[in-house]
């Protein structure tokens, strides 16, 4: 369907499961864009619809496309891992198989952007999304309220406080060899919060004003109800990158950063998942082991009280 081209390649990594309309129309609006140079990598995470006949049929109809069916269900970090390390391409795009896209020149704007010398320390680029709440089927504009260049080590200081972080990954191209400099393969969790970060920790940061997609919520969206392990292994991840900033600037009060990344998930976890109490006390006892100064052990641990007191009271009222 794509014509060879000799531009820059963009690598789209999509894992799927059990979501065929979606993935269609995820797919089908990227075949609408008009840069040619693309590379569709999908995972399917061993669905039971028809989703393999679909991609079996497209593989074979388009020669820049990449299908992987994984042998059992392993969740999207892994499909991720194992579209990324299948990506040849200099950009890169983590696309959820629920999302799809309405500017038909996003790609095309970004890769011009990025030609330009003053963009050679931009790691990541960004576009601004439209929600569709599905079950009222209603679109509301969602304006990250930033437009322009901002310094990557900023971004990620305040992220989740002065800044939001970008709706979803599919909104945003980064730059392969960003990753790479932020030791992406040796990243065990690839959610959406820690592609970010990584490549913060790499370069700067461009979000355009454009309304380049729609990002779609729904009961199934994989950022809701997530389980203990999971944020545990987020939250890693985010000690693991605290620890590197702080090797690299020991007067940038990343250990205070980290603790509001702690607050912020264990928040998360309480709100959309509804734990047990015997759930949150093994998260928050995971966070307190996870800080070396006793002074931070003993915030997350009043954290933690005040968190189990309105626990217990939410808890009585039903």
């Amino acid at each position: 369907m794509y014509k060879k081209s000799s531009e820059e390649k963009i690598s789209v990594v999509i894992p799927t499961y059990n979501r065929y309309s979606y993935l269609k129309q995820l797919i089908t609006s990227i075949f609408e864009q008009s840069y040619n140079n693309i590379e569709l990598i999908v995972i399917n995470d061993n669905s039971t619809d028809n989703t393999d006949k679909y991609m079996l049929k497209l593989e074979k109809e388009n020669s820049n496309i990449k299908y992987i069916k994984n042998e059992e269900n392993r969740g999207p970090s892994y499909s991720r891992r194992i579209g990324y390390e299948k990506a040849e391409g200099e950009y890169i795009i983590f696309a959820d198989d629920d999302d799809y896209y309405i500017d038909n020149n996003f790609f095309e704007k970004v890769v011009i952007l990025y030609r330009k010398e003053k963009f050679k320390n931009v790691a990541l680029i960004s576009g601004n999304v439209k929600r569709l709440e599905e079950e009222k089927k209603k679109f509301i504009d969602a304006d990250l309220g930033i437009d322009g260049y901002i310094n990557g080590i900023e971004y990620l200081r305040q992220l989740q406080l002065k800044y939001q972080k970008p709706y979803s990954t599919f909104t945003t191209i980064f730059k392969k060899d960003a990753l790479i400099r932020a030791n992406f393969e040796n990243v065990n969790m690839i959610n959406d919060s820690i592609i970010y970060m990584r490549a913060l920790m790499a370069g700067d940061i461009y979000i355009m004003k454009d309304v380049i997609g729609v990002y779609r919520e729904h009961g199934q969206n994989i950022s809701k109800a997530l389980p203990l392990e999971f944020l545990i292994e987020n939250i890693d991840e985010k000690r693991k990158i605290y620890k590197i900033l702080e090797l690299k600037n020991k007067k940038g009060r990343w250990c205070e950063w980290y603790i509001d990344q702690i607050q912020s998930t264990v928040g998360y976890f309480l709100f959309f998942t509804k734990p047990t109490r015997q759930e949150f006390d093994k998260m928050c006892e995971w966070c307190i082991e996870s800080l070396d100064k006793k002074k931070w052990k003993l915030k997350i641990q009043l954290f933690k009280y005040r968190k189990q007191i309105k626990l217990l009271q939410t808890q009585k009222e039903s």
